[in-house]
């Protein structure tokens, strides 16, 4: 779990819905961005918004799937320029290239749109999935475009993550419970650290120095 200031890092042999509501809550307070795991989707939450590049890249395998369909390419290329459009228009509002009229309006135009983009009696295994997944989140695909500065993908989790998955491969995994805690707390304290651009030995030996006044890591991460 991971948002541009703190990264937690917690491992379970779940992946359940559970597992989530442990470490968020009954309900989390923020806009939670997520890919397309199941076990987020009764998760309560301000907003949400899923990845788009796990949508892009769907799309890409059904694209190539029924490469011979022309009723599908048209529907893939149309629900990707949308796509597109959107990060483009977020992009232009962040550096303040669109006028905040402009952008409300290219926003609507674009919500529209997607309402309007589905398949209809899709006959592909692959497609019918896809069609399923767009139905279903459909209003968790824009929220980006409501809050500034939020990530349009979970690419950040992604990052974050990487280092536990390579160490995992290199050592065989965590040998015992005091491991997986031990190995969940210094990571989440060195990349939180990494974060904030602070020397993840230094604070460390900080945490654990019985003379030095900041106990928690919240001490020691600027403002």
């Amino acid at each position: 779990f991971s948002n541009h200031k703190v990264s937690f890092c917690h491992i379970d042999p779940s992946r359940g819905q559970k597992v989530l509501e442990g470490v968020l809550g009954d309900r989390y307070s923020g806009v939670l961005v997520s890919d397309f795991l199941s076990a987020y989707n009764k998760i309560g939450a301000l907003a949400k918004q899923r990845c788009l590049v796990h949508l892009l890249r769907d799309l890409k395998r059904v694209r190539e799937c029924l490469w011979d369909d022309l009723a599908v390419q048209r529907f893939c290329k149309r629900l990707e320029g949308l796509i597109r459009r959107a990060v483009d228009l977020a992009k232009a509002r962040d550096q303040r290239m669109i006028s905040k009229k402009d952008f409300v309006k290219k926003r609507t135009q674009l919500e529209e749109s997607l309402h309007d983009a589905t398949f209809q009696d899709p006959k592909h295994r692959i497609l019918q999935r896809f069609v399923k997944r767009l139905e279903r989140h459909k209003e968790e695909l824009l929220t980006f475009l409501y809050h500034p500065g939020l990530d349009w993908q979970n690419n950040r989790a992604e990052r974050m993550i990487r280092p536990n998955v390579l160490l995992r491969k290199i050592t065989f995994g965590n040998r015992s419970q005091s491991g997986i805690a031990n190995h969940g707390i210094l990571m989440s304290i060195i990349q939180t650290a990494g974060l904030n651009s602070l020397d993840p030995l230094k604070t460390l030996r900080e945490l654990l120095s019985p003379t030095h006044q900041a106990k928690t890591l919240a001490a020691l991460i600027p403002p």
